[in-house]
């Protein structure tokens, strides 16, 4: 009986590297997919989103901040014009000096340069008005002008008589849409167009007119000149009760032709005293401005003790002080006629101001180191004040000789008092 052979099984045997090499990838395609080339392939569409908004943000910036140069030059023009016709008005003549005061005491509490222009934009929207009124205006004064030239070549003339009553007209026409712009808003563009069609909707209205005086009113509280004006008063009260004494001095020792060696000494004292005052004043009535009390102009030991925190800041601050107001009384050689005041004045208070800013930003300094430095650190700095500040007091000697108000420049110094030249009539 023959037996059934068994089935003969033929198994195909097939290497491991093979099944392998099918699933693996070969050593090149291994090494192309992890360079950074395909890495950034991969990613490269988000990056680039990226970059494009990236970009597209800073293009948008630098464009807006462009635009913004001219605006708040502007602005700050108009502010140093405000700034300088307050200094010629009588009463108003502090409220500058307490400006540049509260400029400082804003730097002083903040110690950022960028507080230092308070109220810049109102100063704008003012500049705004003004502008827009001046541009306006000019049509009204080119007809006035022909009507008044008219009127010296031929009164009689019915031209003349019609230029008359057509520039009277066309005032009140100029003063009815300067009083519209300004019931809008008083930017810019309303002087441009008076928008006939609210005039016919709006203008008629009471609550129309109630609405823009109350936005009127709250802008002349926001000048908050009644505070400005009261720190000015006290700065200057105070100013003057430092300067008063060697003034005098001073002024003792250059009386008469031949001097005796009494008011020789005595003019001397009254120099002495003259450089120690300018050493402090400028930071007695700061820190009179940042605490707000009048007897802070006196305290001497508070302002030694700043300086021992902040001697090179007080240093800067006090070099700028002087060092600004030299050129300034080249200004008053010749009595200013008294329409033309306010444009010396717009270099006085542009003269004046990085004073009272180094100043507060000095304080700040003293502030936030609250230590005293080291006598290798005061020093120096002491001694470098001892260095320049009798060239001031030489500038006030020689100001005796040039200047119009004579021995008044030395009592109503322009570095520490009011930013105005003298005025002649």
């Amino acid at each position: 009986m023959n037996s059934a052979e068994p089935p003969i099984i033929t198994a195909s045997i097939v290497p491991a590297e093979i099944i392998t090499a099918e699933i693996l990838p070969s050593p090149v395609e291994e090494m192309v997919a992890t360079s950074p080339i395909a890495a950034l392939s991969i990613s490269s569409p988000v990056v680039r989103d990226k970059q494009s908004r990236t970009w597209g943000t800073l293009a948008v910036a630098i464009f807006w901040g462009v635009l913004n140069i001219p605006f708040r030059l502007f602005q700050f023009a108009s502010l140093l014009l405000l700034l300088a016709v307050c200094s010629t008005l009588p009463v108003l003549q502090l409220a500058s000096l307490g400006y540049m005061l509260e400029a400082g005491k804003r730097i002083a509490q903040r110690g950022n340069f960028l507080y230092g222009l308070p109220g810049l934009a109102k100063a704008g929207r003012i500049g705004t008005f003004l502008l827009g009124a001046s541009l306006t205006f000019l049509p009204v004064w080119l007809v006035r002008d022909f009507a008044i030239t008219g009127q010296l070549i031929d009164p009689s003339s019915n031209s003349v008589q019609v230029l008359e009553i057509l520039s009277w007209i066309m005032f009140a026409m100029w003063a009815s849409h300067l009083i519209w712009s300004i019931a809008r808003g008083g930017r810019w563009y309303h002087y441009l167009w008076p928008q006939p069609l609210r005039i016919l909707s709006e203008a008629w209205r009471p609550s129309f007119w109630n609405q823009a005086m109350d936005r009127l009113w709250n802008e002349a509280i926001a000048l908050k000149l009644p505070n400005l004006w009261w720190l000015g008063f006290r700065a200057f009260m105070g100013g003057l009760c430092w300067l008063a004494i060697p003034a005098t001095l001073m002024a003792i020792g250059l009386r008469g032709e031949e001097r005796t060696p009494a008011q020789a000494f005595i003019g001397f004292i009254g120099a002495v005293l003259m450089m120690l005052i300018t050493m402090y004043l400028p930071f007695l009535q700061m820190n009179l401005a940042v605490e707000n009390r009048f007897r802070a102009v006196f305290e001497l030991r508070k302002v030694r003790r700043q300086y021992s925190a902040a001697p090179w800041s007080f240093l800067v601050a006090n070099f700028l002080t002087l060092a600004l107001a030299l050129p300034l009384y080249l200004l008053r050689i010749e009595a200013t006629p008294g329409e033309y005041v306010w444009l010396l004045c717009l270099f006085f208070v542009l003269f004046s101001l990085p004073g009272r800013w180094f100043s507060g930003f000095a304080i700040h300094r003293s502030q936030k180191t609250g230590k005293k430095h080291g006598w290798y650190s005061r020093f120096p700095a002491y001694l470098v004040q001892w260095a320049y500040v009798p060239i001031y007091l030489g500038f006030i000697y020689l100001s005796l000789l040039v200047v119009w108000d004579g021995i008044a420049s030395v009592f109503f110094q322009h570095a520490f008092l009011i930013p105005l030249p003298f005025q002649g009539t």
